[in-house]
């Protein structure tokens, strides 16, 4: 371990991913799990975080086995703001949008959103896509799931 870079990044985020499964998994204890045939409100949030657990011990077997660069020589990435910037405020607008004015326009509000991470930024193909993307979820949790969620709240 003497004279290399370790893959710091890597082991944060795999004990990140680790930590958040093992949270999802405590917290959705406290709800009913049901069966197979009768999932419960737990089943869900249970597997998720079941699943998170080895992923995240995959990505730290990754950065522990992966040979790792020579001091000095380790990559020079800088953290980009914008790509973290762009997905918080995402997520932020859907939260805020969805109750004041229903689905469609928090999917709208979030995709634009989230697609100004890129560096380019294309207008009609983000209109499209957002547009689309409403409207799939739209059709999926309105009429296909019956989720008690208006796709206009205006």
């Amino acid at each position: 371990m003497i004279g290399r870079e370790l893959p710091l990044r890597d082991y944060c985020a795999g004990l990140f991913v680790i930590l958040v499964g093992a949270y999802a998994v405590w917290e959705a204890s406290h709800y009913p799990f049901g069966s197979l045939q009768a999932i419960g409100s737990g089943f869900f949030p249970v597997m998720l975080g079941l699943l998170a657990l080895p992923i995240g011990v995959a990505i730290l077997w990754e950065a522990a086995t992966r040979p790792a660069a020579p001091s000095g020589e380790a990559d020079d990435e800088k953290v980009e703001l914008r790509p973290i910037l762009a997905v918080t405020g995402a997520l932020l607008a859907f939260t805020l949008v969805i109750d004041r004015a229903g689905l469609a326009p928090a999917i709208f509000a979030a995709a634009v959103l989230a697609s100004l991470a890129e560096r380019e930024f294309r207008p009609v193909s983000v209109a499209v896509l957002a547009a689309g993307l409403a409207a799939i979820c739209a059709a999926i949790f309105v009429y296909a799931l019956k989720l008690p969620i208006q796709i206009f709240a205006w």
